[in-house]
């Protein structure tokens, strides 16, 4: 018998908003400031809202920042290895106060979630790349990519309004909690 296996942190976060409440989450998020996310940025948002990046419940905020890329290790300890950030320009924040809600948009201005900005916070690229990388050689795709990120970064939790439109693999496309049920099952 399989025993079943505890989520990093010891909870299977969900950030998705229960269908019952979208189109208010819907309605709330055309109101807001926006955020544009590119790729990368609308991956972690998935795999945030899902559980599969469990115990984080949106963009890490400054004191798990400086721990994962020093320690790889969250501020309460647990291992992570890489910083999951939302990175702005420096002008780009200035509009942004903390306190207030976000929406955040996708490429093509789709809104899918709220990001409840708790922290403004500057961005060590260099730091960031020597210590998670061990190198600042652009030639490095993860530093190059660090490169192109802004000076700032916005930490806070997230509502997820709707998910991105995926239509490759849809057959192996499983949220932690499906893969959980399903090995329960077998």
């Amino acid at each position: 018998m399989l025993r079943e296996a505890v989520p990093h942190g010891g909870i299977l976060i969900n950030r998705l908003v229960p269908e019952k409440e979208r189109e208010d989450w819907i309605a709330k998020a055309k109101t807001l400031k926006t955020v544009r996310l590119g790729p990368r940025e609308v991956s972690d948002l998935e795999l945030i809202a899902i559980g599969a990046y469990s115990p984080l419940e949106g963009f890490m905020g400054q004191a798990d920042y400086q721990r994962v890329v020093r320690e790889m290790h969250l501020a309460n300890g647990l291992p992570w290895s890489l910083p999951i950030v939302l990175s702005v320009s420096e002008a780009e924040s200035q509009g942004y106060r903390v306190g207030e809600d976000l929406a955040l948009i996708d490429e093509n201005q789709s809104r899918l979630a709220v990001l409840h900005l708790e922290e403004k916070y500057p961005h060590d690229r260099q730091q960031e790349a020597l210590e998670v990388y061990g190198t600042d050689s652009l030639d490095h795709p993860g530093v190059a990519y660090l490169h192109r990120m802004g000076d700032v970064l916005l930490g806070g939790k997230i509502t997820v309004i709707q998910r991105p439109v995926h239509d490759d693999f849809k057959s192996y496309r499983m949220d932690p909690a499906e893969t959980r049920k399903l090995f329960h099952q077998k």
